[in-house]
């Protein structure tokens, strides 16, 4: 077992017990539901350190125990929906591909690296398949969930309202955070997994609840609050509540957040969700994940200059302003590390960090996923590893034309700009999660299949579907209320067009 010293019993309880409980919780909950519940609720409150290490098997941290234990019960409970997405026959083909370059990478790196008097070890040919089952757990596995999970509008909606659900009850921890400081990690499991320094941003203190720090509480947030702008567009309620209030107060948080950029972006991307044509929101989200697949090209040939960006930031936070200048010298530092070996990448141990040639001390603080993703794993790990999630954006901005219904091609461009969003924060921070590889692969499935679907008549989509009511109802064409039902489970287990009073 891997963790911290401080850690209390609890840490491994909660990693532990997840496999069992997520068990119990697919057989209580239709398929769909349970996975998104316990994927959310995995990447919301299991504890952000420690990991449950195996022989044969890679260190199971929150992130590959909770995909790996859903991905599990699905084969046990529910394998024909795993039949029917056919695995092997999509983009998650690239995860695999990913695997086997992985292999190489670890025999490509088999020499060990002298900086003065450290030495930095070599890899060895028996790491092989647990760095290879590693990126089918993290990237291949995922993805596959994602599109089995996801098979029309109605799943989609549903996902939707499960992540604004999460942004609503994660609000209420991050309030308590907001004037307490960051403490539940620490009461609950005996340890911050930062250095608490890092906690006060902006005049206050910046919430990060269970996550791993204060920019993935953040992101998280914000993913949450464009899946809520966008059912308050198109008036989908969740667990009866109104709909347009809810995002106003997930849009509230978000600002709340004291993390510059997300705060930025959130400003930028609510009203794109909430007043522009679904076309203009997909093609935003395109232009997004183009720019982040060309900024490796662009930073190699020297073209792209942050210095405005700093200066910007000046303005808002002189502080903040000498941290983003660091981090984009550290980020040039270590492209330069990656040009060395730029096919298949350096591999682990820091084997793709600066050390200081005299000292052999770590000369830079990482920043960055894609670089230090360009830097272990070179470029084919790159291009494997964001065009899971690239792919299923720029497909689905040619199929969302072929969507009938406007409701429905306002949440599928959203989600399109969810994941946009998510790649554009892997250039300057981390890969907080799995969360937008698996939102790739339902982008995937529903902008398949909504596509060939026949949707409502224009002027339509905001009715009720005469197949969601009774039948004398529809006999009739009466009109007929209903009101919300009681039970949360039983609210995320029906369409949200369901649920509307």
């Amino acid at each position: 077992m891997i963790g911290f010293a401080h850690a209390n019993a609890l840490v491994w309880i909660a990693l532990f017990a997840f496999l069992p409980l997520s068990m119990v919780v697919f057989r209580l909950l239709p398929a769909p539901l349970a996975a998104i519940v316990l994927l959310l609720g995995g990447e919301m409150f299991l504890p952000a350190g420690g990991a449950v290490d195996l022989p044969g098997l890679p260190a199971m941290g929150k992130d590959l125990l909770v995909y790996t234990s859903v991905f599990v019960c699905l084969v046990l409970y529910q394998p024909q929906r795993l039949i029917a997405a056919r695995p092997g026959t999509s983009l998650e083909l690239l995860g695999v591909v990913m695997a086997l370059a992985g292999v190489a990478t670890v025999f490509s790196n088999t020499d060990s690296l002298q900086y003065g008097p450290e030495t930095v070890r070599a890899m060895s040919a028996d790491e092989a398949p647990t760095a290879a089952l590693e990126d089918v757990l993290a990237f291949a596995v995922p993805f596959l969930l994602g599109r089995a999970l996801h098979r029309d509008s109605r799943d989609l909606r549903r996902m939707l309202s499960a992540l604004t659900l999460a942004g609503l009850v994660y609000s209420v921890f991050a309030l308590i955070e907001m004037r307490l400081s960051p403490q539940f990690h620490n009461w609950v499991y005996g340890f911050i997994p930062i250095s608490f320094d890092t906690a006060w941003r902006l005049g206050g203190y910046r919430p990060m609840v269970f996550m791993g720090n204060g920019l993935a509480f953040s992101i998280f947030m914000a993913t949450t609050m464009l899946a809520s702008v966008a059912l308050a567009r198109t008036r989908l309620s969740v667990l009866g509540l109104p709909p347009v209030p809810v995002g106003g107060w997930l849009v509230f948080m978000v600002l709340m957040t004291r993390s510059l950029a997300v705060m930025v972006f959130g400003a930028l991307l609510a009203p794109v969700v909430a007043f522009l044509r679904p076309v203009w929101i997909a093609r935003i989200a395109v232009v997004m994940v183009t720019l982040v697949m060309s900024y490796p090209l662009l930073r190699l040939a020297n073209v792209v200059s942050w210095d405005p960006v700093v200066e910007i930031s000046r303005d808002f936070d002189p502080e903040r302003a000498r941290s983003l200048s660091g981090r984009f010298e550290v980020e040039g530092k270590l492209l330069a590390k990656a040009r060395e070996r730029f096919l298949l990448g350096w591999g682990g141990y820091s084997r793709n960090m600066v050390f200081d040639p005299v000292t052999g001390q770590r000369a830079v603080v990482p920043d960055g996923y894609w670089v230090l993703k360009l830097g272990s794993r070179g470029l084919v790990g790159f291009v494997t590893d964001f065009g899971l999630c690239v792919i299923p954006v720029v497909v689905a901005s040619f199929r969302l034309r072929r969507v009938k219904g406007r409701r429905d091609q306002i949440l599928l461009a959203t989600l399109m700009l969810i994941i946009a969003l998510r790649l554009v924060d892997w250039i300057p921070n981390g890969r907080w999660s799995s969360l937008p590889t698996f939102l790739a692969g339902a982008l995937h499935s529903c902008s398949y299949a909504m596509a060939r679907a026949r949707g409502p008549a224009r002027g339509e989509s905001a009715a009720r579907p005469l197949e969601t009511l009774p039948a004398a109802a529809v006999a009739t064409a009466a009109p007929v209320e209903k009101k919300p039902p009681r039970r949360m489970s039983e609210t995320l287990r029906r369409a949200p067009g369901e649920n509307e009073a």
